[in-house]
């Protein structure tokens, strides 16, 4: 198969397009996990999680743009679109991105403080509610 050299350099921009995705995603998933703690052997099974996928799309990308050759301008554009990225604008996606995911997680907290603290009362008045209108319908003893 004769490829011309111009279609390489556009799978090479496509596989650097490619690699620069992943690298925010990867910047997203940090942030995710800076902001939201989990146990240990469920931050494991995430990680595994999210490997499984990007190596999926992987995967998916290779045989869409190159047909699933492997090439080293594949690896390369790859790793260059991943650094590029990483060192050019990795900092300020994730401070964004940790910014707002620690925002979100401190909501969650106070909207669960602010619920646990007052649900004893609520339920306490739902259930002397349900109490009263019950027990109009109890057989007379």
């Amino acid at each position: 198969m004769s490829d011309t050299v111009g279609l390489h350099l556009w799978r090479f921009c496509a596989l650097f397009v490619v690699g620069t995705a992943f690298e925010v995603v990867f910047e997203i998933y940090t942030a995710l996990r800076a902001a939201f703690p989990l146990p240990r052997t469920i931050r494991t099974i995430a990680d595994m999680v999210i490997a499984g996928l990007s190596l999926s799309g992987l995967a998916f990308a290779l045989f869409f743009i190159n047909g699933g050759e492997l090439r080293l301008y594949v690896a390369v554009a790859l790793a260059l679109g991943f650094f590029i990225a990483r060192y050019a604008v990795g900092k300020p996606i994730s401070r964004v991105f940790r910014g707002v995911f620690g925002l979100m997680a401190r909501s969650i907290r106070w909207i669960h403080q602010r619920t646990r603290s007052s649900l004893p009362y609520a339920s306490n008045s739902i259930r002397t509610l349900v109490k009263r209108l019950t027990s109009r319908f109890l057989p007379p003893a």
